[in-house]
């Protein structure tokens, strides 16, 4: 049976990695039943319980339904019914479900106003590595001064964001190495 923990600002249910599976395979057994009575269903919903069922149970030899383990099921994987293309990642013992925000923006210490030249919103499971070099490029179609240098934190450094950098003489300084 699951526990109840009581504080005064958030209430804690907890439960065993069995009972979890239990409870979790319940659905997988329903959604397994419904789904062969909508099977030349176009909609959305019955397409995501599609999916949600591919991607979190699966059918064993005894012809049982049974839920995957986590490693098998992929960052990818349907996190939300309302909006099936945020995912999911893990950076740093961080749970993130949704997405990943990249904003460039200026930071020159000789002007009083510094400026955002790109916002890049991309799904929860993207690289930080992958924002950089878009980011420059956006932020160079708003600032009419050639960007010679870039400050990024130390997620975004890999050799092809160094190269980029060195192919377009931009000074990249990496703060908060990992």
């Amino acid at each position: 049976m699951c526990g109840l923990s009581d504080y005064t600002y958030k209430v804690i249910y907890t439960c065993s990695g069995e009972e979890v599976k239990s409870r979790l395979q319940e659905p997988g057994v329903l959604i397994y039943k419904v789904l062969p009575l909508f099977s030349s269903s176009e909609s959305t919903h019955y397409q995501t319980l599609k999916r949600v069922f591919s991607e979190q149970y699966r059918v064993d030899e005894n012809k049982l339904v049974v839920c995957r383990e986590k490693e098998d099921i992929s960052a990818k994987s349907v996190q939300s019914p309302h909006d099936t293309d945020c995912h999911y990642r893990n950076k740093d013992d961080q749970k993130v479900k949704g997405y990943s925000i990249n904003i460039t923006e200026s930071c020159d210490e000789d002007r009083p106003l510094n400026l955002i030249g790109h916002v890049d919103v991309r799904k929860a499971s993207t690289s930080d590595t992958s924002f950089l070099q878009e980011g420059i490029e956006k932020a160079q179609e708003v600032f009419p001064d050639k960007i010679e240098a870039t400050h990024a934190d130390g997620a975004y450094h890999n050799p092809d964001n160094q190269q980029y950098c060195k192919d377009n003489k931009i000074n990249l300084f990496l703060h908060a190495i990992q």
